[in-house]
């Protein structure tokens, strides 16, 4: 169809330099019965695929999770929430890639083919666009599910377990009872873990309760900004939105005539992002390879404190980060930490990792430290009982020491009453029931993984890829056993550069954030019709989501591992 606007004049009054405006239209329609067709199947197949994936996945979950074993406090969770989750994560993803589809195939038959064989649907009033309400509702819904997947994401990685396991912080014989007037530890001294807490050596669990705060949201593989300076750098910069308009052509000139055209436009972008998301993470990947990524160092770093740190995600099942240090010892000054490192360098003492064989004992390279790990009822049980004790029994020891000290015999200086307010007595009655808890559940803990470290039982478990294609429990772990003889299995991270552990942090949401970005800068550019201001716009949809893992990562943290708010940055 062409459409032209113009204006009559007599041809008495025309000559040589008379000149008039005209506006020419054009539009392009073909019948696409045919590819509807095609596509309202290919629908319908997405549907069913989404249906069935997600009752496999919650089947799953809930055979890793039994409901009669959930803790009254997570049943929610794993009830209604992760079902929930499945189906949004699933439709969006899914959906994109039929969007995306569908898009590339009317942009490559419209505009890079020699000869146009599909046309536009049309789109001008009383016009057949049947497709871009079918397109509009499939977006729509597809930017709120993928949205709400993320942010039940972030709510599910906000309220994992985690607790900081210090290995110093129990009373144990040998090398580790020295004080600074002693030497180094020989050669051979055996320490043993009794289990019972003699106090906390704060700096140490604090310093990993920092890092791992900080770790948290800070570590990305697919930088946002980044993503969209380079996307502003080229769709904006270069020109390419010009290619998403109507014309049959491949120009990047601007025409105010011509209109844009949703479906280019939305694939012009998407491909986009994906291209410079794709290289960003080949890069960081490469890095990887060549250099420790932050979540590596993160587990370097728990093994020079001599701290472990346990993480779960689900009631029975997470990731464990196994920090203790084979020098048995970290609470000491730099010269000596030094002189164990270079012991461990030459060989001399027994290799990093949990039941490690007698054969290795005296290798410097060992396998990685960072494990799936899979807990049976005992052990959840017992966690919970201690994290949530009232603990009566925290004030009566303080009571007891406070009868017990000796009564100060120095008068109170004037304006002082000498008796500590109520405000003072209360926060220092918390102050000793938090610390008081803490000692016992890290006492619990590190006595389990050490008793079990000892044995070295058949307990480090391999999971194939069918397990992890079905995200099953590995084969060997049955969390309905009764009486367990080892209360967890471990699955040890075949990648040392890749550790499971980062699926809690915020870096694993780097692709679902890409698709995110993407559907929400198509949003804002269609309603604003400013591609710039949809850019800053979707920057503040990104950093309000990261601000909200941040807080509530920072209070989970500060809740889970029993760490004073103020001590963390």
């Amino acid at each position: 169809m062409l459409e032209i606007t113009y204006q009559e004049k007599r041809t008495s009054l025309i000559d040589s330099t008379t000149t008039v405006r005209a506006i020419y239209f054009m539009d392009y329609y073909q019948g696409v019965t045919a590819y509807e067709t095609w596509l309202r199947w290919g629908l319908g197949i997405a549907c069913a695929l989404v249906l069935v994936v997600t009752v496999w996945r919650v089947v799953t979950y809930r055979r890793r999770n039994p409901s009669h074993l959930v803790p009254r406090g997570q049943y929610w969770r794993v009830c209604c929430l992760k079902p929930l989750y499945e189906l949004a994560n699933l439709w969006s993803a899914i959906m994109i890639v039929v969007l995306f589809a569908a898009s590339a195939w009317w942009f490559t038959s419209y505009k890079m083919a020699d000869r146009v064989h599909l046309l536009l649907p049309s789109s001008t009033p009383g016009g057949r666009d049947e497709m871009y309400f079918v397109f509009r509702c499939v977006f729509g819904s597809t930017l709120a599910a993928k949205t709400l997947a993320v942010v039940l994401k972030i709510l599910e990685q906000s309220a994992a377990d985690v607790f900081i396991m210090d290995w110093e912080s129990l009373a144990t014989g040998g090398g580790a009872a020295r004080d600074l007037g002693e030497q180094p530890q020989k050669e051979g001294d055996d320490l043993e873990v009794h289990g019972e807490d003699a106090g906390p050596q704060a700096w140490r669990s604090i310093f990993i309760a920092n890092e791992l705060n900080e770790l948290q949201t800070e570590m990305r593989k697919i930088p946002p900004a980044t993503t969209l300076i380079w996307f502003t750098a080229f769709y904006i910069g270069l020109g390419w939105q010009w290619i998403a308009k109507t014309n049959p052509g491949f120009g990047e000139e601007e025409n105010p005539l011509e209109p844009f055209n949703e479906f280019l436009k939305f694939f012009l972008a998407c491909f986009v992002f994906i291209c410079i998301a794709t290289v960003q993470y080949i890069l960081y990947t490469i890095g990887s390879a060549i250099y420790s990524p932050p979540s590596l160092e993160f587990a370097d770093l728990c093994l020079f404190a001599n701290c472990s740190v346990l993480m779960l995600t689900e009631p029975f099942a997470g990731y464990y980060i196994h920090g203790k240090a084979p020098w048995e010892q970290s609470d000491l000054p730099l010269g000596w930490l030094k002189e164990e490192l270079d012991k461990e360098a030459a060989g001399k003492l027994k290799a990093r990792g949990f039941n490690v064989a007698d054969a290795d004992q005296n290798k410097a390279l060992a396998a990685p430290t960072t494990f799936e790990i899979y807990a049976h009822p005992t052990l959840r049980a017992g966690y919970d009982s201690m994290l949530k004790d009232p603990l009566e029994e925290a004030e009566a020891a303080q009571k007891q020491k406070a009868e017990a000290a000796p009564k100060a015999k120095t008068k109170p200086k004037k304006g002082d009453s000498g008796a500590p307010s109520a405000a003072e007595t209360l926060a220092e009655r918390h102050i000793s029931r938090v610390e008081h808890r803490k000692r016992r559940l890290n006492g619990m803990l590190c006595a389990t993984f050490n008793a079990v470290d000892a044995r070295k039982p058949d307990n480090v478990l391999e999971r194939g890829w069918q397990q992890r294609l079905a995200q099953s429990a590995p084969l060997g772990f049955n969390v309905n056993e009764d009486k367990p003889a080892v209360s967890f299995a471990l699955v040890r991270d075949t990648a040392e550069n890749a550790p499971a552990f980062e699926e809690t942090l915020y870096c694993s949401l780097d692709v679902d954030l890409v698709q995110l970005m993407a559907l929400w800068w198509f949003l804002f550019d269609s309603l604003t019709g400013n591609p710039m201001l949809a850019v800053a716009l979707t920057y503040l949809v990104e950093a309000a989501l990261k601000w909200l893992r941040a807080t509530l990562g920072e209070r989970n943290l500060v809740r889970k591992t029993l760490t004073a708010e103020n001590f963390l940055n």
